[in-house]
């Protein structure tokens, strides 16, 4: 039987490769500045839902809910979207096109720097979701940590205050 450790060390080879391959095709793409308002739409509403799978894996750690099918449900969310990320990042609907958008423009002049931070991203939510199925609340909450750290990295150097 595979234990914790080389479970978790194989899920995050595995995102790692898939990451890497990501990034290399997404960086080509560029929408129009027609497409750009429906890009930052719907790249929104896929943040809004990381947010709501953060908001119960949260309640878990803070001991608040219990580490149960839910709670695995939204880590197993949250790793998914860690897959697709960099899909929601095309060039040209950055805060150089869309006044209003949180994404700055120099995501796509630092693209290697970002997608970096979407493999952590993605290692990261990979681990909790191993940690959730575990069912040991304290690993849990160590990866839990360990995303929201990944997560804030990435938005401290990329997303920008809102805009009105």
């Amino acid at each position: 039987m595979i234990g914790f450790r080389a479970r978790t060390l194989m899920a995050m080879m595995a995102s790692a490769a898939l990451v890497a391959g990501a990034s290399l095709a997404l960086a080509q793409e560029k929408v129009s500045k027609e497409q750009a308002p429906a890009v930052d739409k719907a790249r929104s509403d896929f943040m809004k839902s990381n947010g709501a799978q953060v908001k119960i894996l949260t309640a878990v750690a803070k001991g608040e809910a219990p580490l149960d099918a839910k709670a695995v449900a939204a880590s197993e969310k949250l790793d998914q979207n860690a897959s697709e990320i960099l899909s929601h990042f095309p060039a040209g609907s950055g805060d150089d096109v869309l006044p209003k958008t949180r994404a700055k423009a120099i995501i796509w002049k630092e693209w290697d720097k970002f997608t970096a931070h979407a493999g952590d991203f993605k290692k990261t939510a990979d681990a909790l979701v191993v940690a959730a199925k575990s069912g040991d609340a304290k690993e849990f909450t160590a990866k839990k940590t360990a995303v929201d750290q990944a997560c804030g990295g990435c938005h401290k150097a990329y997303r920008s205050d809102p805009k009105k």
